[in-house]
């Protein structure tokens, strides 16, 4: 499906993330919908999702975190079975779900030009040790609306950074395989005034990499988001906001390479790919729901304070 002209997608979800899947598709070629009941009812939005699905061929579940299981369930039940890609994290918690099948996972960071050269360099590489690092002061998020109105400050609604900063997890995951063991420290140590955690700190073991450590937090003053990872040939530093990969391999100079680095790269190739069916970059459902797995596998290694096994 190389013209996307005539490809019809509906976005579920009007806040910011929303805003940009539809703002990405319409840049894409296809004709956008929206279902949102924040905003006012006219030909291009609606009230009534039924009505809505009326010959769409994609559909983005981008509401908040704690309405994505019930939304998925819906528009299978109103009987669609096209492509649908849902906002992270997946669910909020683990859930029964009959209603998989062309799910896929927003985390469209896989498609971040760093990470995808980064990925390149590690195929076929023995891992030693993959660290990962996010931070920023949540109250940064969104200029126009208080933090503390966010879905990001309430924990009924899938905030905190756990779900929030999940991208961590997902590549981690991505680079390292499955998780096989963890432990975590992590909860609200700051002033901020949420009811979920705003910081969490990761050990594990996983399939491919026997020490995979990850730091998450709203708290940065200094937006951050790197990645270093020490393998059989070297060590690779990434810098996801300042777009370089740092490639330090024995025996070869050191060297810095430069990415394209505006947001919208990374949103435009994850829709390309799943409105050309391309999945092997995208997260699956099953992908997305293991994250959702070591979630509660993480809040719980922290609650007890031990290791906890898959």
């Amino acid at each position: 499906m190389s013209d996307l002209s005539s490809v019809k997608a509906l976005v579920i979800g009007m806040g910011s993330i929303g805003q940009r899947h539809f703002r990405v598709l319409q840049e894409l070629g296809c004709e956008v919908v929206s279902y949102s009941l924040h905003l006012k009812k006219s030909e291009q939005n609606f009230h009534d999702l039924k009505e809505a699905l009326v010959g769409v061929e994609y559909v983005v579940i981008c509401n908040a975190t704690h309405l994505h299981a019930q939304t998925l369930k819906d528009v299978r039940g109103f009987g669609f079975e096209g492509s649908v890609m849902v906002e992270k994290p997946l669910f909020h918690q683990m859930v029964e779900m009959d209603a998989t099948a062309k799910v896929s996972v927003a985390y469209q960071l896989r498609f971040h030009p760093v990470l995808q050269e980064l990925k390149k360099r590690l195929e076929g590489q023995r891992l030693f040790s993959f660290n990962a690092y996010v931070g920023q002061d949540v109250r940064t998020w969104r200029p126009n609306r208080s933090y503390k109105e966010s879905y990001s400050a309430q924990k009924k609604q899938g905030g905190g950074v756990l779900r929030d900063l999940s991208h961590e997890l997902d590549y981690a995951l991505w680079f390292c395989g499955d998780w096989q063991e963890l432990t975590a420290l992590g909860g609200q140590f700051s002033d901020l005034e949420i009811d979920c955690e705003d910081s969490f700190s990761i050990l594990a073991k996983t399939e491919k990499c026997p020490q995979v450590t990850i730091e998450m937090n709203y708290l940065d003053q200094a937006v951050q988001r790197r990645i270093t990872v020490n393998t059989e040939r070297g060590t690779y530093v990434a810098d996801l906001v300042r777009g370089t990969l740092r490639v330090c391999e024995e025996g070869r100079k050191s060297e810095e390479l430069s990415f394209e680095n505006e947001r919208d790269v990374s949103f435009l190739a994850q829709h390309r790919a799943a409105l050309q069916g391309q999945t092997e970059t995208l997260c699956s459902y099953q992908e997305g729901y293991n994250i959702v797995q070591a979630i509660e596998m993480i809040e719980e290694a922290a609650a007890d304070r031990k290791w906890v096994k898959k």
